[in-house]
């Protein structure tokens, strides 16, 4: 979808410098607005991946839609302990 389109996502309408482009496979829902991007190293310790995971779990019990790029380390655990509790991503 592009920035012109109805359905392109509010909350990133507002940006100074929005992306033109999303790229999506599936269906973006509206409870989606109510997102957190986690984005970490992918060199994490084992503190850090804890608190991703501890973080996904927290976003989840909220209603929170996890959203980040999925590479390995915080993303990834951050994405894997939402999905273990039941949450929905979007990466």
């Amino acid at each position: 979808m592009t920035v012109l389109d109805g359905e392109y996502l509010a909350n990133l309408r507002v940006l100074r410098s929005p992306p033109p482009f999303l790229f999506y496979r599936g269906v973006l829902r509206g409870e989606d607005s109510c997102s957190v991007a986690v984005i970490g190293t992918r060199d994490a310790t084992d503190q850090g991946r804890s608190r991703a995971r501890r973080l996904g779990e927290q976003l989840v019990a909220g209603g929170v839609t996890m959203v980040s790029g999925l590479a390995k380390g915080i993303d990834m655990e951050a994405h894997t302990a939402t999905l273990n509790a039941g949450g929905r991503t979007i990466a």
